[in-house]
């Protein structure tokens, strides 16, 4: 499945599916969000982390992930994208 990934101020990471934009409940609960990055679950075969954002998106059409899972698990680094915006 490919998600947007949205950075929250925390430094969490905000995953929603493409096919859809970060609904008022992730902006009103996580924001304020920034666009950090696309992401494919394929590209990234782990079946535990698939599992518990899945469920996440199920329950509420997003999923939050821990910023060192998002780092180095999944390579995202949105520091770096907006230190050369």
């Amino acid at each position: 499945m490919k998600f947007t990934v949205y950075s929250r101020p925390d430094g969490a990471y905000v995953l929603v599916p493409d096919c859809m934009l970060a609904s008022q409940e992730a902006h009103s609960i996580h924001g304020p969000l920034t666009f950090c990055d696309s992401l494919d679950s394929e590209a990234y075969p782990m079946p535990a982390i698939w599992e518990t954002v899945m469920s996440e998106v199920d329950q509420r059409s997003f999923a939050v992930l821990h910023p060192l899972i998002g780092q180095q698990l999944l390579g995202l680094d949105c520091e770096q994208l907006r230190a050369t915006s």
